[in-house]
């Protein structure tokens, strides 16, 4: 699976596969990356997944520590269990080399789906875009997450692209003016 133009496919990344068997009377814990534990879809993702492989014995799901989409792939990458165990990020051809993914469309193609969120009373200056070429001409700028995919997509692209390594800080530097739309 790969990336193609601002459609990114979501992707559940195991830390390490296959899960390794474990004692009927003791179950397992699989770490879930905390942002993906507090979704009810991703939560029930891989609850069922649980429910659906009982040869691999009993299991329990807790959140990890909150942390960045970067910390919890390093995390992943490094085989660091008790931190994380699993994931649902956005893929790349990077994040393929270093993960095992399992393409499962959890958001049907929503999360390559884009609309603006913007400061209020600033619609005038998104009226009549049309094409990236007048965003550009626009001088317009995009909040994104330092590492999400389409963030390398969009620069490459010609857009300018402000970031930030946590999610949560980009609502207040849209509101503080740090870029145009998020």
């Amino acid at each position: 699976m790969r990336c193609s133009g601002l459609l990114i496919a979501v992707t559940l990344a195991w830390g390490l596969i296959p899960l390794p068997t474990w004692a009927e009377d003791s179950p397992e814990t699989i770490t879930l990356w905390q942002r993906n534990y507090t979704s009810p879809p991703i939560y029930r993702l891989v609850e069922l997944a649980l429910e659906k492989t009982p040869e691999f014995g009993p299991a329990v799901i807790e959140p990890s520590l909150p942390m960045s989409q970067a910390r919890a792939l390093v995390h992943l990458e490094q085989g660091n269990r008790s931190q994380i165990r699993v994931a649902n990020v956005a893929t790349s051809p990077a994040r393929e080399e270093k993960l095992q993914p399992i393409a499962i469309p959890v958001d049907r193609g929503l999360l390559g789906f884009r609309v603006c969120l913007i400061r209020k009373g600033e619609q005038q200056r998104f009226d009549n875009i049309l094409t990236s070429a007048q965003w550009q001409e626009k001088g317009l700028s995009i909040g994104q997450g330092a590492h999400w995919p389409d963030t390398a997509i969009l620069r490459a692209s010609g857009f300018n692209v402000i970031t930030s390594p946590r999610f949560e800080n980009l609502f207040g530097m849209l509101e503080r003016g740090r870029f145009d739309c998020f």
